[in-house]
């Protein structure tokens, strides 16, 4: 919920592969079910993923507004989902092990920068939940606390703007350059219109058709590249109905997370799942992984579609 989902990634998939291999226990199901739960777990906050980041910042929807409409739904998720993990791998899970002697301190070289970076992540949720008081937005929160971890840290920016993702930041704003350019022409109001109209003016039916469209989308295209095509046609609705904008906004927030761990291709938590059983010399089951992630997606967006006629009293 408050780390990118990559970055619990690469967390959990250190702490899975360490702890499988002290008590020889099979991998494969502790990473799997991670890949599925970090995916799920990024819905409910505005930097939960990028794709939240992209639909909260383009539809001005604040960050205690994502906790307020959709933490609910997460947490009941969080139960579906683990429940259903639990009863497709029992099978497969290791008998109880008292654990070895395991000291997690010796990998923490520097302590000092440890504290200080749970502060700096600390500070950056605090801003957050306060961006309604001061004013400023999110991605100014962002930076600064960036600024502050750069400082305290004695890092080289030079360094640190290596590793940074450059593909997906020019890929995203290259996109929005293009879902920009379209969006003069008017075309995608138009669509809108269109679509409202397929659903019959229905709030219910314009919701569930862009969480099923965005959830299913997601599982074959990378769900950022869903969420800056459509948001611009989820916010149109509301200029078609005022009362949609937020149940189909946050429609659009649920289908683009959810459907993010369907396949092994779907997005950057499966395939970051995949490199790490393929460096422990593991073999990978692309069929299972798929089987088990079509299975909980189907589950979760069947109860996503409950949740939001429920929570935004949806009918007709």
């Amino acid at each position: 919920m408050f780390l990118s989902d990559s970055t619990a990634m690469l967390l959990m998939a250190a702490a899975s592969v360490t702890i499988s291999k002290l008590l020889d226990y099979d991998p494969v199901p502790y990473i799997f079910s991670a890949t599925i739960m970090i995916n799920l777990g990024g819905t409910s906050t505005l930097i939960g993923s990028p794709s939240n980041m992209i639909i909260g910042v383009a539809s001005g929807i604040s960050f205690t507004d994502f906790i307020t409409y959709l933490t609910l739904c997460e947490v009941l998720l969080w139960v579906a989902t683990i429940s259903l993990l639990y009863y497709y791998f029992k099978p497969k899970l290791g008998r109880k092990k008292d654990l070895p002697e395991y000291n997690p301190w010796k990998s923490v070289e520097n302590k000092r920068f440890f504290y200080q970076s749970i502060l700096i992540l600390a500070l950056l949720v605090l801003l957050f939940f306060a961006l309604d008081y001061l004013g400023i937005g999110p991605e100014a929160v962002a930076v600064g606390c960036a600024i502050l971890a750069l400082v305290l840290s004695n890092c080289d920016p030079s360094e640190i703007f290596k590793g940074i993702d450059w593909e997906t930041v020019f890929f995203v704003a290259g996109f929005m350059f293009i879902i920009g350019g379209i969006q003069r022409t008017e075309m995608l109001d138009s669509l809108s219109t269109q679509l409202f109209q397929l659903f019959g003016g229905s709030a219910t039916g314009a919701t569930l058709a862009t969480l099923w469209f965005s959830g299913v989308a997601s599982a074959i295209v990378s769900n950022m590249a869903i969420a800056l095509t459509f948001v611009p046609v989820a916010l149109n609705f509301s200029s078609v109905n005022p009362n949609l904008r937020l149940p189909v906004t946050s429609a659009l927030v649920l289908g683009t997370n959810l459907g993010g761990a369907t396949t092994p291709l779907s997005g950057s938590v499966p395939m970051m799942a995949m490199g790490t059983l393929k460096r422990e010399g593991i073999s990978m089951n692309l069929s299972e992984f798929t089987k088990i992630g079509i299975l909980t997606s189907a589950v979760q967006l069947l109860f996503a579609s409950l949740y939001l006629i429920l929570r935004f009293s949806l009918g007709g």
